[in-house]
This record gives C-alpha cells, structure tokens and sequence, in this order.
C-alpha cells in the first residue's frame, strides 16, 4: 500500500471516528436563544426550538459553543454559544468519556434557572416616581393657652408624590418560584395648606378662619419589602416577574406644630404669618405588590420598567392629641438596569 494510500485512509478514519463521537445537545425549553457570545457586550443570532440539537465545539462555564443547525437563522454565521441550562448534553463515546443519554437528565432541573447560563438570580436597580395617593393631613386642638377658648390647626401635605430610587434582588428557589427582597425611597418636599380657626379675644364662639400656605415641608420615606416572586421562563429576550409580600416603612416629615398670628382691634379678622414646624416619624408595617418587565440586551445586562403598590396607616410618633389621616406608600412607576447572574 503506498503512502498516499495510507495516509487517505487514516485521514478517513479520524473524519468518521470524530463524527461518530461528536457530542450534541438537545434543547429542553421552548426556546433557546444563540448568542454570539458568552459573556459581555453580546447579541441574538439565532434560536432554536424545543428538542432540536446542534453540535458542540466546547463547553466554556456555563455556556456550550455548537454549530448551529442549517435553517436556524443566523445569517452566514453558524457558530454561537447556547445556555447549558437550557439543554441537556447527549454525548458522543468518544470525547474523553462514557455517553449521556439524554432520559438520565431531568429537563426541569436543567431549565429552572433561566435562560441567562447562570442561576436565575435577578436584581433590579431602578428610578421611581411616586405618582399619587390619598392627601396627608393632621389637625388638633389649639390656641387653649392664650384664649379663652379652645380653637383648632389643621394642616394638609399632598398626596404623597416624590422621586428616589428602587431595588430588588430575585432568587428563584424551585421552578418559577424565587424568594426575593428589596429597598424604596423616596423624598419630596411639597408645600402645606394651614387651615386655622382662631378665638375671638372678646366674643365666645366666634372663631376667625385663617389659611396660609407654607414653604416646601421636607418628607422621606423608605421602606424595606420581604417579596415572593414568580418568575417564568423568560420570552427570547423579555422576562417578566410578580412580586408581593410585606413591607416595613420608616417615614420622616416635618409637621406644622403652631402657627404666628397677626390681628388689630376689632380683631374681628386674623393672619397667619408663619408657621411654627418639628420632625416626627412614623414606622408602620404594611405590604406591597408589583410587577416588572425586563428586555436583556447581553445575557447578562438589561433594562426595564415595572409598576408597583404599597400601603400601611401612618400614624406618627410622639404625636398625642392629634388626629393623622394619610397612608404611606402608593401607586409608583419604576424603570433602570436589569442584572442576570
């Protein structure tokens, strides 16, 4: 035999040895997005459908790099990297170990974490704006120590509308269901409407009305959420998450405490010309809920938006003898990055 002969022929060899031990992967989720890379700056360029398969090249962490099929998109590129959790490996005998049958995998196991390659966890980092709710007021008795009769403070500070910050971490613990937790807040500085009725110094029951209006009257607001999450198999790039649970605020507000009244003989009419102000503080225990949708530009990164409610009673602290009607929490939108790892 001559030596082209021989070499032909082991070069034949090696071909059909290699193709009978190419390790292939089968994909076990209804789709199954091709990146062109693993990790970083990376786009879609093709998907795959629930049982089709593709050759591997190399496993690289948690990705698989495999030629895809013909007809899966792609343009003239058939090389890319598909999540390892979105497939099961059915190797070849040859490829430095014994075959893995498919039927030995469990296909749950392998998708319960999401299409990013990674755990599934999520965290969230957003803007939020506070976009109404019930009106804050308080109102007390007053002016005892300087008439001779009692009159009244009431004092309204909007509805609770403000802009500040948002984030949650997500962690799936079986299938769609995760367990998560997340922080709020947000701080606006509204101005109040002082309503007053004030004593007449010579008459009973002849009170005087007075309004004023004051500067901006600083609030914060933060709250800490304990969240259960649903988190479904992610559509291509979206992925969308519910999330509810309870919730613990700590309010900060400065409170009209008195006013600074004007009046001249007959004082049958008053001003007020300004207002006396303090802190109080107010942590009630309340609950949430929401909803987010993501759209992941890299396996990794994204961005997205979401909708959010949370309630308690406000009450304050050190605030005896004064009636407080208001909520904390409300009615907030919410749009920043999306982190998948």
């Amino acid at each position: 035999m001559s030596v082209r002969r021989i070499v032909i022929f082991l070069v034949l060899a090696l071909a059909v040895a290699a193709t009978a031990s190419a390790d292939t992967v089968r994909v076990v989720v209804d789709r199954a997005l091709v990146w062109t890379q693993p990790g970083g700056v990376s786009i879609v360029m093709n998907q795959l459908l629930k049982d089709q398969t593709a050759e591997v090249v190399r496993r690289v962490g948690d990705w698989y790099e495999i030629v895809a099929p013909p007809g899966s998109g792609g343009g003239d590129r058939r090389t890319g990297f598909i999540s390892a959790s979105q497939v099961v490996l059915e190797s070849g005998s040859g490829r430095g170990g014994s075959a893995t049958p498919a039927r030995n995998r469990t296909p749950a196991a392998a998708s319960s974490s999401g299409s990013s390659g990674k755990s599934g966890r999520i965290f969230n980092l957003d803007a939020n704006v506070g976009v109404g709710g019930e009106a804050l007021t308080r109102s007390f008795t007053a002016f005892t120590d300087v008439f001779a009769e009692a009159g009244s403070i009431s004092t309204n500070y909007g509805k609770r509308s403000g802009v500040g910050f948002t984030a949650l971490f997500a962690q799936p613990i079986a299938g769609p269901i995760g367990v998560g937790a997340g922080v709020d807040y947000f701080v606006h500085s509204p101005a109040a409407t002082v309503d007053a009725r004030v004593p007449h110094p010579f008459f009973f029951n002849q009170l005087r009305d007075a309004t004023f209006e004051t500067s901006g009257l600083s609030a914060h607001e933060a709250a800490v959420n304990f969240d259960g999450v649903w988190m479904p198999q992610p559509f291509g790039a979206l992925k969308i998450m519910i999330f509810g649970g309870p919730t613990l605020f700590h309010i900060s507000q400065t409170v009209v405490t008195d006013v600074v009244l004007s009046s001249q003989y007959p004082f049958d009419t008053v001003t007020i010309t300004g207002v006396k102000t303090t802190n109080r503080t107010s942590n009630p225990f309340g609950f949430h809920v929401g909803g987010d949708v993501a759209y992941f530009l890299t396996p990794s990164t994204g961005v997205g938006g979401g909708v959010r409610f949370s309630h308690a009673k406000l009450k304050f602290d050190n605030d005896s003898g004064v009636t407080t009607d208001g909520n904390a929490g409300g009615v907030s939108v919410v749009a920043g990055v999306r982190f998948r790892f």
